[in-house]
């Protein structure tokens, strides 16, 4: 009767239990199952994803903060297929579905509990960017194709190493973007030369500090005005300074930038509005634009499973794809045609998504 369970017909008619297990949260090929009040089984492959959510976790945890991140045990090695984790289940509601009924001071109250939280985990610095196992970070600020982890693109561990791996796709992107606008590559200006100026813009990688990554209302839990827990740690690392902020210009719902509006400070100190969007907002913005305008082929996405029936009144139940099951993510640069015009590369990007920055 149900695939995910095991439940037959059998067991429906032997007994009269009732489960206290019940499915929370899917995404993917990844689960989140209750198990009673109290606590949650995190089901999903071996991506590592799960791995650098826990090591995060367990990071806080032995840095004695007063972050509530929830208490969490591994139930599987590293090197199996599919990962199990048992997680404590943070009390209360996700910020999102209580924001709208809070008044302008329990807002301002979240929010001042929120930055004090940033203020804490900030504090931890590493000597380059990386996950807090030493690994590279997904990149989900430039190079960032399918907006999820493992990513086809890594943040290196110094600027320069980050910026040579993203060289190729920034610069087919100026290619097509130069195309458009013949203004934009002038003599004696050459298309390497403007490229890297605008890596030179970039901003400067140290200090990298611990980040969240993935800061939204859904990962922020309330109790009675009380930030209970904060969850979701998947991304989390050592980035540069301005990342977190960065990862918040990005969050395309405005009752986040609400609350982002009242502790901008705590994202990243020492830069007010103005300044970090010229030295930060703006030069990161551009690399971006131009990584999303190069073409990239993601060959294997195609190879994918038809889940058998739910039932027999329902013939399809969706698909599975390869990276739903652990697969790494291929990436290459698709070749440009040069016959295109500006109005066919204008109707290809209009439903594109793109980034806020």
């Amino acid at each position: 009767l149900c695939r995910n369970c095991g439940w037959n017909e059998y067991i429906d008619n032997s007994g009269g239990y009732t489960s206290r297990v019940k499915v929370h949260h899917t995404r993917w090929n990844m689960a989140i199952w209750s198990i009673g009040p109290n606590w949650m089984l995190r089901d999903e492959p071996n991506d590592c994803t799960l791995a650098n959510d826990c090591d995060a976790m367990e990071f806080l945890h032995s840095q004695n903060t007063t972050i509530p991140v929830p208490k969490i045990q591994r139930l599987s090695s590293r090197t199996e297929t599919f990962q199990f984790t048992l997680m404590a289940r943070a009390q209360g509601e996700p910020l999102h579905k209580v924001w709208d009924s809070y008044t302008k001071e329990e807002r301002q109250s979240v929010a001042k509990q929120l930055g004090g939280y940033i203020r804490q985990w900030r504090q931890f610095t590493a000597p380059r960017a990386q996950k807090v196992n030493g690994e590279r970070l997904d990149d989900l600020l430039i190079g960032s194709c399918k907006g999820r982890i493992p990513s086809c693109k890594k943040i290196g561990y110094t600027t320069e190493e980050w910026l040579e791996d993203l060289t190729p796709e920034l610069r087919q992107g100026l290619t097509i973007l130069a195309r458009l606008d013949k203004t934009l590559v002038q003599e004696p200006r050459t298309l390497d030369q403007l490229v890297q100026e605008y890596k030179d813009k970039f901003p400067k990688g140290g200090p990298y500090v611990f980040t969240h990554g993935d800061l939204n209302l859904s990962n922020i839990i309330v109790s009675e005005g009380k930030i209970t827990g904060v969850i979701d740690w998947e991304r989390a690392g050592f980035y540069p300074w301005w990342a977190e902020r960065m990862f918040a210009h990005m969050v395309q719902d405005v009752r986040f930038h609400e609350m982002f509006d009242f502790i901008p400070d705590d994202f990243c100190p020492g830069y007010d509005r103005p300044a970090f969007i010229d030295k930060v907002s703006r030069p990161v913005a551009r690399l971006i634009q131009l990584f999303e305008t190069c073409p990239r082929l993601h060959r294997g996405d195609e190879n994918t499973w038809v889940r058998r029936p739910f039932c027999e009144c329902r013939q399809s139940s969706g698909r599975i794809y390869p990276r739903d099951m652990g697969v790494p993510p291929t990436h290459e640069i698709a070749d440009a045609d040069p016959e295109l015009t500006k109005e066919d590369w204008e109707e290809f990007f209009a439903g594109y998504p793109k980034k806020e920055g």
